[in-house]
């Protein structure tokens, strides 16, 4: 699976608008990359075999964070699970919302990788 990774990110690397994907230091099976300001974390050793997982960072929640504000991402996180789309949390670190979702290795190809980064990064503005 590690080779089916690299390629990929080998191949998304001129798609993107940006600085091509850094692999993770200590982290051989992650990179991290930027999309329109958006930030991104992408592993295929957090989930079972097969699977790439994404984290985008849809920067901090404001302080302190109002009351409705956390119930909306609740209520968000509910229906991404209900739906298997993925989850919502804070990282308790950096108080950052987080997005995490996945999709299998198995026929994805860098431009179906991009559209997937590109749809997070429309949902984090």
């Amino acid at each position: 699976m590690r080779e089916v990774f690299v390629r990929l990110i080998r191949e998304l690397g001129p798609l993107l608008d940006a600085e091509p994907p850094l692999m993770a230091e200590g982290e051989p099976e992650a990179v991290h990359l930027r999309l329109d300001g958006i930030d991104f974390m992408m592993a295929h050793r957090l989930m079972p075999r097969g699977m790439l997982s994404i984290c985008c960072n849809f920067g901090p929640l404001p302080e302190p964070p109002p009351a409705a504000e956390l119930l909306r991402l609740l209520e968000i996180n509910l229906t991404l699970g209900a739906a298997g789309a993925g989850t919502l949390g804070v990282d308790g670190w950096t108080r950052d919302v987080i997005y995490l979702f996945h999709v299998p290795l198995q026929g994805l190809s860098a431009h179906l990788l991009f559209e997937a980064l590109s749809e997070a990064t429309r949902q984090a503005h």
